[in-house]
């Protein structure tokens, strides 16, 4: 899944009631038990959120995307069904 609010809507708890109405679903099935999401490591406001949500890193690909001459590692992160606080 890949989210991505307009500006125009941005700040307004879009994207993070998107992502957390999709966790929300995702747990209701039993053999669901962890979830994984990838964010690059410029997208700081994404991080953010993911954290503030619960999500935990345990992973980086490094150099995982060039752009022009620079290169942005891939953080990896999870949330465990029996961590989540949002349900």
């Amino acid at each position: 899944m890949q989210v991505y609010v307009s500006p125009k809507y941005q700040g307004k708890n879009v994207g993070s009631n998107i992502i957390i109405s999709t966790i929300d679903e995702a747990f209701k099935i039993n053999e669901i038990e962890q979830i994984e999401i990838g964010v690059i490591s410029i997208n700081e406001n994404a991080e953010k959120l993911y954290k503030k949500i619960g999500f935990e890193e345990f992973g980086l690909q490094k150099n995982f995307l060039k752009i022009d001459n620079s290169y942005y590692h891939h953080k990896m992160m999870m949330i465990y069904k029996t961590h989540y606080t949002n349900r």
